[in-house]
C-alpha cells in the first residue's frame, strides 16, 4: 500500500518547531529576566557557527516555502511561480511515502528529543555561551547518559527534514548541520570545562558526547 505524505504537514511541522523556540525562549526570559539566544560577533568561532547556524535554519525555511508556494497561493501548473521549488535541486528517487514518513516521523522525534532536554536545563537552558550569567551545570536527566542531547536532537530534526523533503538544498542543510553541531559541541565543552573546572571534568569523563 503507498504511502502519502502531504507537503502540508512538513509546513505545519516546521511552523510547530518555530513556535516552541519562541516558547522556551519567553519562559527562560520571564524566568531570569535574561535573554537567553546570546549574540556573538563573527570575529569568534562561536559567532561564526551561530552564523552558519542561523543560514542553515534560513536554507530549511526557503526549502519549506517554495514546497508549499503554489498551494499558498492557488497556482495553476502553468504559472510561472508553481515550479519554483524545482530550485531546490528535488531528489526524485528520495520521494517515496515511506521515506517522507520517515524522514518525518525522525523529526518529530529529534524535536521531542531537544525539547525535552531544553525543559531539563530549566534556568540553565540558552543558545550560546553566556560568559556574564553563570548557570548551573546540569547533569541529571537526558544529560545523565549524554553531554549533548538537544544537539543530537536537533541532528535528528535536520536529517529527518531533509528525508521528509528530499532536495540538493535540504541535503547540504542537513550535512553542514551535523558538521556544525560536532563543532559547537566542542567549543561549549571547552567554555563549561573553564568555568566548572574539575566538575566538569569527571562529567565529561562519565558521560557520552551523543546519545
Amino acid at each position: 500500500m503507498e504511502i502519502l505524505i502531504g507537503d502540508k504537514w512538513v509546513s505545519r511541522f516546521g511552523l510547530v518547531v518555530l513556535v516552541l523556540m519562541v516558547v522556551r525562549t519567553a519562559l527562560v526570559f520571564r524566568a531570569t529576566g535574561r535573554f537567553p539566544i546570546r549574540i556573538h560577533g563573527t570575529e569568534t568561532a562561536h559567532g561564526f557557527v551561530h552564523l552558519v547556524l542561523a543560514g542553515i535554519a534560513l536554507a530549511f525555511a526557503i526549502n519549506i516555502v517554495l514546497l508549499r508556494l503554489a498551494a499558498w497561493l492557488s497556482l495553476e501548473p502553468a504559472d510561472g511561480l508553481a515550479g519554483a521549488y524545482e530550485m531546490t535541486g528535488p531528489l526524485t528517487a528520495l520521494q517515496t511515502g515511506e521515506i517522507r514518513l520517515a524522514g518525518l516521523l525522525m523529526a518529530v522525534f529529534g524535536l521531542v528529543l531537544g525539547a525535552v532536554a531544553q525543559h531539563q536545563m530549566g534556568r540553565s537552558w540558552r543558545v550560546g555561551i553566556d560568559r556574564d550569567h553563570p548557570t548551573d551545570l546540569v547533569t541529571t536527566g537526558l544529560f545523565e547518559r549524554a553531554r549533548h542531547p538537544i544537539y543530537f536532537g536537533f541532528g535528528l530534526l535536520g536529517i529527518g527534514l531533509f528525508l521528509a523533503m528530499p532536495s540538493a538544498l535540504s541535503a547540504a542543510a542537513a550535512a553542514v548541520l551535523i558538521a556544525v553541531l560536532g563543532i559547537e559541541a566542542r567549543l561549549e565543552e571547552e567554555f563549561m570545562l573553564s568555568r566548572h573546572g574539575e566538575t566538569y571534568r569527571q562529567y565529561y569523563a562519565r558521560t557520552r558526547r551523543w546519545i
